[in-house]
């Protein structure tokens, strides 16, 4: 564990949280309050020790290395290593620093959310915002470059020259600070690194993150709640704006750590998007890391994109997109026409209101803020601009929509494809390794620093540099490779890479169809009292007319199913997610076959309240997910609304994903039960079940490995607020669980919360306490092995 260094208060805390671990749980008995309990350990002394150094006289359990929760350990398997590729130094040091000063160009050049009647642009039907701007926009008549609304554009365009984006110089912005801080805080962390430590870089403690959109949202979360990924970055536990570009923008450039290593990219790439936020933002971001990786093995953007793909969920209209996209091309389309299909294509369900207020920004329409339309703006121009760096950034950036994001974001991938010595030498004049990012907060020390006076917008607190130069960024991600390649098999021979590269096998499609209800629905299956329809109706809170969601209705006593069947392969893992919206405590559930996930609005805010430009909690709707193991070739996946308590007699639905990520987990694992646990002096039983009050809790030794291990806690919850459970590894702490109230559940997938989180090679003691007014519940925890590739 890597936490000694954080957080000093936490460590203290843990003086204060727990009791003795007294008792074990099995043939000794439940032990009361330390009276009766067999091996008791200290009674009811009251006492407090560290949960890491158990009391001598109770014994610490001892798992063998061929037994496991179920009797038999399977043997740890690790991912099939390919051909060991040597790359030269120089090489990956020219690409790296090509990216980074093709991330700047591409921020400079964007035109983000403009809507001025100057610009020769295309509106397509309704209220977005505008698209394909004419040539004139880029080709200005001084030449100049970076020419877009955060460079500074000749024509006036609103917003006129916000110069983030200067010769020689970047200013603080959201789509590079958090990717600098990523490499900072990863030469901090070293090879192995988990949720959270991710969460905790955006903390006070850790870089002290000052961001826009969700980002500005998820440090208050850390610090006062201390939720690690996935649920810091979603809306079901506070992040109100989950939905918009931080989590894309912000994770984008992490596949570059990764050169030919693939599933340690993917693994890192989803704790990395998943802290910032939640849904298509993460998909994007997870999509653009991969491209990054592969940017470093392949020259052609074409094969870089399908590539990437070939490892994503295709049931996506991010993937509709791209196959539109390359169907046009292919008949010479002209890239205006198929941007405008783009700006029509998109969904949206979890995208901001038509009803927006008109100050935010420029005009802040609901194309925008789509993630699927601005990552089709991406594909476009990694399409259309036929490996050109230039031509690549230039059609991107004259897509309009959150032009700096997509242009950055392709600025990125094509500087590394490109390398920095092949850039073309306006921008290699504009922008080199000896220019300079500043960390400007708007602070004295940073106005004096950065020679400008106006006021911070994006920005670490903490640790993070006032000026770096692009070399130090550059040689700072070539330290990160070279840190990875070692700790994955890989060597460093003089002036040589020699990396072990991990294979970059297709991952087949599930086939999920209509799943936004707007195709053929006779694929929907239901079954029960409670009546499926799909519904158009205005209380769907939809924003365009016209568009469709699932909707299940009946009273109380009423239950019943939506599902379709799908095909998978018995034994794999797939994670299952809907996007479900409800104003009361009627329980609903995802489902896949017998297993499932329920869902019972309860009061999550915890006073992080919705941007005022986006829906209210009631009218919002929320991601839930899980993840499960297929038990037979063709399973029923769907929603299920539960008779029982509660009021509202219906629930909306939209957009069931599932895809396979078997390739991401190991089948290997540990398990703990109540026959395991030693529990704090005092608790109860429920069932076969701990039931633990505040500062109560449990701890078992498990066996730890090298990365990031899952860990998977049956809980119930039966109030009507949010609980939390907080995780020690070795005293260490590892940040909070929370648990939101599942309804009358039989300790099936619906109880289920996940902790990605590192622990290392050799025996460890788990402990988890709960840190709320609200009991908890505990029957099981189980330790899987994590990403194969570690």
């Amino acid at each position: 564990m890597k936490k000694c260094f954080k957080l000093l208060s936490l460590f203290l805390s843990i003086l204060f949280c727990f009791s003795v671990f007294g008792c074990s749980l099995g043939d000794n008995g439940s032990g009361g309050n330390g009276g009766s309990g067999g091996n008791g350990g200290n009674g009811g002394n009251g006492g407090y020790v560290d949960p890491s150094s158990p009391d001598p006289d109770t014994p610490t359990p001892s798992y063998e290395d061929d037994m496991d929760f179920s009797g038999n350990w399977k043997e740890r398997v690790n991912a099939p290593k390919g051909e060991t590729v040597t790359v030269s130094k120089s090489t990956v040091r020219d690409k790296v620093l090509g990216a980074w000063i093709g991330n700047a160009i591409g921020l400079g050049s964007g035109f983000e959310y403009v809507h001025d009647d100057k610009a020769d642009a295309y509106t397509p039907t309704g209220t977005y915002g505008k698209v394909a701007f004419a040539d004139k926009y880029w080709d200005d008549k001084t030449g100049k470059v970076c020419g877009g609304s955060i460079g500074c554009n000749p024509y006036g365009l609103s917003p006129v020259c916000d110069s983030r984006v200067v010769k020689g110089k970047v200013y603080s912005d959201d789509d590079m600070h958090v990717d600098i801080m990523n490499q900072l805080f990863l030469r901090e962390i070293g090879a192995d690194l988990d949720a959270y430590d991710s969460a905790w870089a955006w903390s006070s403690a850790g870089y002290g993150v000052h961001d826009a959109g969700s980002g500005q949202i998820i440090r208050d979360i850390v610090n006062n709640d201390g939720y690690i990924a996935p649920y810091c970055g979603q809306g079901l536990y506070g992040n109100g704006q989950w939905m918009v570009s931080e989590s894309w923008i912000e994770s984008d450039s992490i596949g570059s750590v990764f050169p030919y290593m693939y599933q340690t990219e993917e693994a890192y790439s989803r704790i990395f998007s998943y802290t910032m936020g939640d849904g298509d933002a993460s998909y994007l971001g997870r999509l653009c890391s991969l491209m990054s990786c592969l940017a470093y093995q392949y020259n052609d953007a074409k094969i870089i994109v399908e590539k990437a793909f070939d490892r994503m969920d295709r049931d996506h209209i991010l993937y509709n997109m791209y196959q539109h996209i390359l169907q046009e091309y292919a008949k010479g389309t002209p890239w205006r026409n198929v941007c405008k299909d783009i700006a029509n294509m998109h969904t949206w369900i979890y995208e901001r209101p038509e009803s927006v207020s008109s100050s935010i920004l420029s005009g802040g329409y609901s194309a925008d803020f789509s993630m699927s339309a601005n990552g089709g703006m991406i594909l476009l121009g990694l399409i259309y601009g036929d490996n050109s760096f230039e031509q690549s950034i230039k059609i991107t950036s004259l897509a309009g929509l959150d032009g700096d994001c997509t242009a950055a974001t392709v600025g990125f991938i094509m500087g590394l494809m490109t390398g920095f010595n092949a850039l073309p030498q306006k921008y290699k004049n504009y922008m080199n390794g000896s220019s300079h990012y500043y960390n400007y907060s708007g602070s004295s020390v940073s106005k004096e620093v950065a020679g400008v006076s106006w006021g911070a917008f994006a920005y670490c607190d903490n640790k993070h540099p006032l000026d770096m130069t692009f070399n130090q960024i550059a040689d700072l991600t070539v330290s990160n490779i070279e840190t990875q390649i070692v700790a994955r098999g890989g060597s460093i021979n003089g002036e040589t890479y020699n990396i072990v590269s991990q294979p970059l096998t297709k991952v087949e499609t599930v086939g999920v169809k209509s799943a936004s209800f707007e195709g053929d629905n006779s694929i929907w299956k239901s079954s029960g009292s409670a009546s499926f329809t799909v519904a158009s109706d205005s209380s769907n809170y939809r924003t365009m007319s016209g568009m469709h969601a699932g909707k299940l209705m009946g009273n109380t006593s009423a239950s019943g199913k939506a599902y379709q069947t799908l095909s998978l392969i018995k034994g794999n893992t797939y994670r299952a997610s809907v996007y479900v919206r409800r104003d009361s405590d009627r329980e609903i559930r995802l489902f896949a076959g017998d297993k499932y996930f329920s869902y019972i609005r309860t009061d999550i805010n915890d006073g992080y309240t919705p941007s005022k430009y986006l829906p209210t909690k009631n009218q919002m709707y929320y991601r839930v997910e899980m993840l499960f193991t297929a038990e037979s070739n063709s399973v029923d996946v769907g929603v299920e609304l539960v008779a029982g308590s509660g009021s509202t007699n219906y629930v909306y639905f939209d957009d069931l994903a599932v895809a396979d990520e078997t390739h991401l987990t190991e089948k290997y694992y540990q398990g703990f039960d109540i026959n395991q646990f030693y529990a704090t002096l005092g608790y109860t039983k429920d069932g076969n079940a701990v039931k633990l009050s505040k500062s109560q809790g449990i701890k078992f030794e498990f066996s730890g490995y090298n990365g990031y291990q899952t860990f998977k806690v049956y809980c119930k919850n039966n109030s009507s607020t949010v609980a939390k459970l907080k995780m020690y590894i070795d005293g260490n702490y590892c940040g909070v669980l929370p648990v939101q109230k599942n309804g009358n559940i039989d300790y099936n997938e619906a109880s289920c919360v996940l902790a990605d989180l590192c622990a290392g090679t050799g025996k460890h003691v788990f402990n988890i306490v709960v840190d709320s007014n609200t009991p908890v519940s505990i029957q099981k925890i189980e330790v899987f092995g994590g990403n194969s590739s570690f």
